[in-house]
């Protein structure tokens, strides 16, 4: 993963990941790694926060269950692993569709496995957060 400028765009800057393809072989771990490596990024330069995008299931073909697993881990164990960091809110962003579904279902199973301890002041900006935004709009 590399950092870049944002250009015009209304962010500190850019973090360039990419995921493996599906036959590549451990997908999972792949998409950890590169995921991983984004966070650690915007925690060295101070990010608050960092929203990323479904890597490795549109063209690349990784199945849906594979990359939400993936997505979920990478964050929970970033946010568990690193709780003085700068990074706080890590969100994925998702078109409405199976994907979002898959993604719900893991953070049910790990949320039922693990619950997270009950917050003392939600508005509290040190609280780490996993967030989904869906673009209703598509």
């Amino acid at each position: 993963a590399v950092v870049t400028t944002a250009g015009k765009l209304p962010f500190k800057g850019v973090i360039h990941a990419v995921g493996p393809r599906f036959g590549d072989g451990d997908e999972e771990n792949k998409i950890v790694s590169a995921l991983q490596s984004s966070f650690l990024l915007a925690a060295e330069n101070g990010w608050r926060s960092l929203s990323f995008p479904a890597i490795s299931s549109g063209i690349f073909s990784v199945p849906h269950d594979i990359c939400a697993n993936a997505y979920v881990m990478a964050s929970a164990e970033f946010l568990s692993n690193y709780p003085n960091s700068s990074l706080k809110t890590i969100r994925l962003c998702l078109h409405k569709g199976p994907l979002v579904d898959e993604v719900l279902k893991v953070m049910d199973h790990w949320i039922a496995d693990d619950p997270p301890p009950p917050l003392a002041d939600p508005d509290d900006e040190d609280i780490p957060t996993y967030e989904i935004d869906l673009d209703e709009d598509l």
